[in-house]
């Protein structure tokens, strides 16, 4: 499926409970978009029809490929994907690197080194 700009909205109102009915999951997506909006605050948001929820940067929205800064889903907890990187379970203790590795990719992603 083809993706519109008219599928995203702010990743400030971002409906993160349409992936997630849990507390302590909705939680741990709302740390998540923090860490984006720390990097990006005027990131994007889109839900995908497998489910799972995209932030990406605005100059990145018309991409087809190599547009995520970061992919989350949610499950028993948060899982997220930092490309190229593998998908992996949210993980607070590693709040520092997430941030790290966004910034990084946030980089390549709006400077053009696709």
């Amino acid at each position: 499926m083809a993706y519109t700009t008219a599928m995203f909205t702010a990743s400030r109102d971002a409906p993160l409970a349409e992936l997630s009915t849990r507390g302590e999951v909705l939680a741990e997506l709302e740390e998540l978009r923090a860490l984006v909006l720390e990097v990006c605050p005027d990131c994007l948001y889109q839900r995908r029809p497998d489910g799972a929820g995209i932030f990406v940067p605005p100059q990145r929205q018309h991409e087809t490929r190599d547009k995520n800064l970061l992919t989350v889903w949610a499950g028993a907890g948060a899982r997220m994907r930092i490309m190229p990187d593998k998908e992996e379970k949210y993980d607070r203790s590693k709040l520092a690197t997430y941030r790290e590795r966004l910034a990084r990719l946030y980089s390549e992603l709006v400077d053009g080194n696709d």
